[in-house]
């Protein structure tokens, strides 16, 4: 099951609220927000009525080609459409301790 038009809209300017930026790459629209050098959250709106957030850490591999991967942090973090208080310090308390946990 996907979003209606409606619930669509509602989520991209919800995802925009909170600071997430939209990029378009051919047939492929991505939401995120790049953190620091090291971290970005992608943002899926995808899901009836919640938004889904996964944080990714960059990580070089390789030896005289490194090459630049992105690895999930666990946990994920979803906000519900009906939720309407504190969402950007939800978020931004999710973002803390993820990446805090990624750190160590």
């Amino acid at each position: 099951m996907e979003r209606t038009p409606e619930a669509a809209e509602f989520a991209e300017k919800r995802l925009h609220d909170l600071g997430f930026e939209k990029l378009i790459e051919e047939q492929t629209v991505t939401y995120q927000m790049l953190l620091d050098d090291d971290h970005v959250v992608i943002a899926n709106p995808c899901k009836p009525e919640r938004l889904e957030f996964t944080a990714f850490r960059k990580r070089l591999t390789g030896g005289k080609r490194q090459l630049t991967k992105f690895e999930s942090v666990y946990p994920d973090f979803y906000v519900l459409d009906k939720w309407k208080n504190n969402l950007c310090a939800k978020l931004h308390e999710w973002i803390g301790a993820t990446i805090a946990k990624s750190a160590g």
